[in-house]
């Protein structure tokens, strides 16, 4: 198995507006104004770093382990181009793990001891007059140190390695055993995991710890161990161990539920998928099996509104167990859920309907992306309304929007449900040539990802006949400059046929147990349709990759990751259609219901072969930048042979509702190959590119009226070999009277798949000779779905 690689720094060339040495407007101003003061403060930093180091190897001296160093930065490293990573770079030390605890940054470095003996020499040719006065490299590393703070031990340190319940179980002097896992550093390769078993049974007996089933690593390694607080805290102060990540409990649940007029078995809940928390903006969740994955709660209702939380329990259940986990508990299969929700209620019961006042809406969407640490956010509730383009943004996507373009947070909405056309056929729902059909807000929102419904129970007797085509129900885009919404669809039922072309209540009902998908509502397992049932299992895969991709080494290649995990997440989702055939669907206004199409599972994300391979990086560019460029060497056997490009480009952008680019930045992604120009017959020294894009189309789309480019392009006869990702930005003028021009800066992703389609068997090894390329993750992984 293969996964994403991403180009390192050599790879990457772009033309900057500012620069040069590290910290250099902070030297410049603000240390030039009292050059004693801050004289004193780097020597005091400059001391305790070299005292920390020293103490370090005395203690820690076998050459052939590595050991670890957790590193507290100055808060001005808090950006791409102020952490001091040339400092790591030239000690041979590793990043293996990042973290923000209240708004200060940590990273935790691993190491031989000539590696800390690397950095100890670089310490000791430090100076303030070098950092002050110098020149070139010794100026660079004398700053890059001053962005250290603090040095910790991590080797024999119980802190920030167990799970919060186990240090409150420590704390209170608990003594019985515990299920746990152990987890172990990430850059420990599997080929280690027999070894470090062994050294580990050396501290715990071998009948107390296990291994694990190999393919449920995502990143890290891990065992199964029966301990005590004392086993955990002996074996966490032995520096032996120091390769020990976390231990944390083993979080698993066995509960009994039945389904009515189906006879299963036990239901059992396994341990959970992710360590992410996953916000739900909904009805609330009321159910014995999914209670104990509720995190935390907000509750908007007030005194007087009448709960109903079945609507956010069967999404709910959605989002943890997948789509058809009904079959899993038949079989007595564990049921895997995704991550911990946390459970934020806003719909209540009013004359018969679940409803939620616009400004309760609002309000627990902005008060819960301020309050909560979270990037993605599910949001099953549309309005009863459709779109109509002609008509003013709604609040609720503009500030939808507004909060994507200033927080790294996604927001996963469905498209909503429309009834009234079943009776005009399935084709005629789609082509009513006016709003009814189209999607309702906030889904339109460019900054989340939107998701339809596609009916995956067929017959003649359905509204739907063709499998994974859109549901008779969902709802379109394509309105404001065709604009690509929904961008993704998973499956939420379909409708059954009314003779009397009524489609009444009761009719309706008997279509759902036979067509609907499955949840479980409050009291037990049931059926029931709609894109609120479509829109948790895109969140669940979500969760799955946001997960994988911050345990991944992601953090420690790509400088600005943590602004941009919500685009590479959502980059990383819809480039993944592209690896599945997709439904062929003719009729246009059917295609506007069906977007980039399905998700593919989550293993394939990160499952490319010797002749497929994926790229995928994020940055952001400043408004004064000409052009941000990837450039990529393709293999010389590949000259005259087939090859295929698929390229994703997905960025936030800010809005402003009251001009009609409703987006102030707008950025253009190409894909080139670069040859040498020539004039006059003879080269002029210069570079011209021949686009490999294919023109903008709803299935090669590659608008300016929206965020995300998505497209495939086949190269028949290849002629160049020099392979050029462009990213460029152009600014609203409104924005440039609001901002000033150094402070516009845009976030994005990229994701590019190369094909040879020659299958040569050879591409990727090739690739990783020629280029400055890094694999995302070392182990063999395999990821759950």
């Amino acid at each position: 198995m293969y996964t994403l690689l991403i180009p390192k720094e050599r790879s990457r060339r772009e033309k900057k507006t500012g620069g040069g040495p590290f910290w250099k407007a902070y030297w410049e101003n603000e240390v030039k104004k009292d050059p004693t003061y801050y004289s004193s403060q780097y020597n005091k930093r400059l001391s305790t770093l070299n005292g920390a180091i020293d103490d370090f190897k005395k203690k820690y001296n076998k050459a052939d382990r590595r050991y670890y160093a957790e590193i507290k930065l100055d808060k001005r490293s808090s950006s791409k181009s102020t952490e001091p990573t040339k400092l790591w770079i030239e000690a041979g030390l590793e990043i293996v793990e990042t973290r923000e605890r209240g708004g200060e940054i940590f990273f935790t470095l691993s190491g031989l001891p000539e590696d800390f003996e690397k950095l100890k020499n670089i310490t000791d040719s430090a100076s303030f007059d070098n950092a002050f006065k110098g020149r070139g490299k010794n100026q660079d590393m004398s700053r890059q140190i001053f962005a250290v703070t603090e040095v910790y031990d991590k080797n024999e340190t119980i802190k920030d390695r167990v799970s919060t319940q186990i240090q409150e179980l420590i704390n209170n002097g608990y003594e019985e055993s515990l299920d746990c896992i152990i987890t172990i550093r990430y850059e420990r390769k599997l080929s280690e995991y027999d070894t470090i078993f062994k050294e580990i049974s050396q501290k715990i007996d071998t009948k107390n710890l296990h291994k694990r089933d190999k393919e449920f690593f995502v990143s890290n390694m891990s065992y199964r161990a029966t301990l005590t607080t004392k086993e955990i805290a002996s074996i966490l102060t032995d520096p032996t161990y120091g390769y020990i990540a976390r231990i944390k409990i083993n979080p698993e649940f066995v509960v009994q539920r039945s389904t009515p007029n189906v006879s299963l078995n036990s239901v059992q809940v396994g341990p959970l998928l992710t360590d992410e928390k996953v916000v739900f903006i909904d009805s609330g969740i009321d159910n014995s099996i999914i209670n104990p994955f509720v995190a935390h709660s907000l509750n908007f209702l007030s005194g007087s509104d009448i709960a109903d939380t079945k609507h956010g329990t069967s999404v709910a259940s959605r989002f943890l167990f997948g789509h058809n986990f009904f079959e899993k508990v038949s079989k007595g299969e564990k049921l895997e859920p995704a991550a911990k929700i946390i459970d934020v209620k806003v719909l209540h019961k009013k004359n018969n309907e679940t409803f939620v006042d616009t400004d309760i809406l609002m309000k627990a969407i902005k008060e819960s992306t301020n309050k909560l640490d979270a990037t993605l956010y599910n949001l099953s509730i549309a309005s009863k309304e459709p779109v109509n383009e002609e008509d003013d943004v709604d609040d609720s996507t503009a500030l939808i929007d507004s909060i994507s373009s200033k927080k790294d947070v996604l927001f996963i909405t469905a498209v909503g449900n429309q009834n009234g056309n079943y009776a005009l056929g399935y084709k005629g729902i789609f082509n009513t040539k006016d709003e009814t059909c189209n999607i309702s807000a906030p889904s339109d929102a460019i900054n989340s990802l939107s998701v339809g419904s596609i009916a995956e129970i067929v017959d003649p007797d359905g509204l739907c006949s063709v499998v994974d085509n859109p549901s008779p129900f969902t709802r379109k885009g394509g309105f404001r400059n065709d604009i690509k919404k929904p961008e993704l669809v998973a499956y939420g039922g379909n409708i059954q046929k009314d003779p009397t072309n009524k489609y009444e209540a009761s009719h309706l009902i008997a279509s759902t147990n036979k067509y609907g998908v499955g949840v479980m509502d409050n009291s037990g397992f049931c059926k029931d349709a709609g894109t609120s049932l479509s829109a948790p299992l895109i969140t669940r895969v979500a969760a799955i990759v946001l997960n994988y991709l911050k345990k991944s080494n992601l953090a420690t290649q790509i400088p600005l990751f943590n602004q941009n995990k919500a685009n590479l997440v959502k980059a990383l989702l819809i480039h993944s259609t592209s690896r599945i055939t997709q439904a062929n669907i003719k009729d246009e206004m059917v295609k506007r219901a069906y977007g980039f199409g399905k998700a593919d599972h989550i293993p394939a994300l990160f499952d490319d072969t010797e002749d497929v391979i994926t790229i995928a990086y994020a940055d952001a560019i400043g408004f004064s930048e000409k052009k941000q460029k990837i450039l990529i060497k393709l293999p010389e056997y590949l000259l005259g042979k087939s090859i295929e490009f698929t390229f994703t480009l997905v960025y936030n952008p800010p809005i402003n509702s009251n001009f009609k680019e409703y987006k102030m930045t707008n950025l253009q992604g190409s894909v080139g190959l670069a040859f040498p120009e020539i004039e006059n017959g003879k080269p002029t020294g210069k570079m011209d590119i021949q686009a490999l894009a294919p023109s903008h189309s709803w299935d090669n789309y590659r608008s300016n009226y929206f965020n995300t480019i998505h497209f495939k392009k086949k190269v028949r006869n290849l002629k160049y070999l020099d392979l050029q990702i462009g990213i460029q930005m152009t600014v609203s003028n409104h924005l440039l009277n609001e901002m000033e021009e150094d402070s516009i800066l845009q976030n994005y992703a990229i994701v590019l798949s190369i094909k040879d389609i020659t299958e040569s068997g050879k591409l990727r090894s090739e690739l990783l000779q020629k280029n400055q390329l890094v694999e995302l993750v070392e182990n063999i992984i395999k990821v759950k779905a």
